[in-house]
């Protein structure tokens, strides 16, 4: 008779599903990239606990988050507010794009095939 394994030698730990604060903060960022929460929006954290169905304490520790990440601004005695970008972020955020595309069109025009650069022409023109 072949002997069998122990069930308990087959099993392996789970992993955890991310922190409560992760899928909190995954949830913001979502809705702040998206516009859904516009630039300046206050967010409350009881309101956004009661929403949410959990305590104050993730929310708070996922505005930590969203604050390192710039995308919120922690403001003492009046909350957490959506990042409200200012001229200069916005002048560096379009400088660096600029820099960007041009750098990419740069070697996309090294790299181009006869083939590529034909294709390229072809949907040009529609």
């Amino acid at each position: 008779m072949t002997a069998q394994p122990r069930p308990s030698a087959l099993v392996q730990p789970l992993d955890e599903m991310p922190p409560l604060r992760h899928r909190i903060h995954a949830q913001l960022e979502r809705l702040i990239t998206s516009g859904s929460l516009a630039p300046g929006t206050r967010l409350v954290e009881s309101d956004l606990a009661q929403t949410l169905g959990v305590s104050r304490g993730p929310i708070r520790e996922a505005l930590q988050l969203l604050q390192r990440d710039g995308l919120i601004d922690l403001r003492p005695r009046q909350g957490a507010f959506v990042h409200l970008p200012t001229l200069k972020e916005i002048e560096d955020f379009f400088d660096i794009r600029r820099a960007l595309e041009t750098e990419s069109a740069r070697l996309a025009a090294r790299r181009i095939t006869v083939e590529g650069a034909k294709e390229l022409r072809s949907v040009v023109e529609r």
